[in-house]
């Protein structure tokens, strides 16, 4: 303050200093603070007062709100591990509702359990397909004893899924079929003439091993057809 400032003018500048700090606080800049200034009577003391309490209500506000961006922080970083623990469990949940088990040389299996919706039938397919693929399989069977409803758009998408493991080159056998699947089937008018089906997993195993046996004996390496392993 100069020299020349009358107490009514240092009155209202610093007040006008303090009003324009807090309104930079409002607009959320906490790095602000008011230059002190001496004073030497208590008139100015008091306004001081008011100015050093201003300064002491930035800091205070400038603390809470580091601590509320570090809990902020901590509140993501925890949404954020549990976000990812959630899609790992979602992975294996899928994983565990689409269990697709090798179990021979060219001979893969899906247990079917529940209820088959489009986008599980097409998780279903995506998975058999790759695997189809990868291991060179030459017989798919998908076993729906676990299916207790069969309607028109379940039954729709195992007829694709037996479409796409064809144009793959493998055979395709559904076993597991009921009576009371069969006599719906049957109702809705489903043509299940292109594919084999048969009444168990057993039934399938048999049938599947019975191909493998039939490609080996007319693949280059011959045989008696004892041995049930793709050469």
């Amino acid at each position: 303050m100069s020299k020349e400032e009358s107490f009514e003018e240092y009155t209202k500048r610093r007040v006008d200093e303090i009003g324009k700090a807090m309104f930079r606080v409002m607009e959320g800049d906490l790095d602000h603070s008011l230059a002190e200034e001496s004073y030497d009577d208590e008139m100015k003391m008091e306004v001081e007062g008011l100015a050093i309490g201003t300064n002491l209500m930035i800091q205070e506000l400038k603390r809470l709100d580091e601590i509320a961006k570090n809990e902020l922080d901590k509140a993501k970083q925890y949404i954020e591990e549990k976000t990812e623990l959630i899609e790992k469990q979602q992975v294996s949940l899928q994983e565990l509702s689409t269990p697709i088990i090798k179990i021979w040389d060219g001979v893969l299996t899906l247990p079917v359990i529940g209820v088959v919706d489009s986008r599980r039938s097409e998780e279903m397919m995506e998975s058999l397909l790759t695997e189809v693929v990868d291991t060179q399989s030459k017989c798919v069977i998908i076993d729906i004893t676990g299916v207790d409803v069969v309607d028109t758009k379940t039954a729709d998408h195992f007829l694709k899924m037996v479409k796409a493991i064809k144009l793959l080159g493998a055979e395709c056998i559904i076993t597991g079929i009921s009576p009371e699947i069969a006599q719906t089937l049957t109702n809705i008018g489903v043509d299940l003439s292109q594919i084999k089906t048969l009444r168990n997993l057993q039934d399938g195993l048999r049938e599947a091993f019975a191909l493998i046996r039939v490609r080996v004996i007319n693949g280059k390496n011959g045989g008696n057809g004892k041995n049930l392993s793709n050469h």
